[in-house]
């Protein structure tokens, strides 16, 4: 039922490790990106794939329950290198986030405690936690830091 082109090989897992990586550097947090980077990953430029055999992948993913994009991450390692092609899969497309996700909680630890950080969170944070009006508000004052 797959569609690949006969002419293009499988790739191996070092090839595939490095391109779930790459995918999953530049698209720290999923979406629509992610989407993007992996049909131009997987069907434009190295032909592993069709936008049929995608589609009924995707259509796959939104009907089971979970994460979408870690089920197509497993659907595709599966279909280029069985076993192993799903292990090289998820962990080249998780590692990224989860290295980026340490570094920026290390980096938290060393300055949690500094009387300038506390002040900072404080007056974003004082309006009973809303995150996204205290990000908001951070963006728009480094922006005017910057002018």
């Amino acid at each position: 039922m797959d569609t690949m082109d006969t002419a293009y090989e499988k790739p191996g897992a070092w090839k595939l490790f490095r391109i779930w990586g790459k995918i999953g550097l530049q698209s720290f947090g999923g979406g629509a990106t992610t989407s993007l980077l992996i049909q131009r990953n997987f069907i434009d430029i190295n032909h592993w794939m069709t936008m049929e055999d995608f589609t009924r992948y995707w259509s796959l993913c939104v009907f089971t329950p979970g994460i979408n994009l870690v089920a197509l991450t497993v659907l595709i390692g599966r279909r280029l290198g069985g076993t192993r092609g799903i292990v090289v899969s998820l962990v080249g497309m998780l590692l990224p986030s989860a290295f980026i996700t340490c570094l920026l909680t290390a980096g938290f630890q060393l300055i949690q405690r500094d009387p300038n950080v506390q002040a900072v969170l404080r007056g974003l944070f004082r309006d009973g936690g809303n995150y996204a009006a205290g990000g908001t508000k951070l963006c728009l004052s480094a922006d005017q830091a910057s002018v």
